[in-house]
């Protein structure tokens, strides 16, 4: 589960990035 929580995390970093 700790995988998932990682890979979300990545995701908003890159989502918050580059508006």
């Amino acid at each position: 589960r700790k995988l998932v929580l990682n890979f979300l995390l990545m995701e908003l970093r890159k989502c918050c990035n580059h508006p």
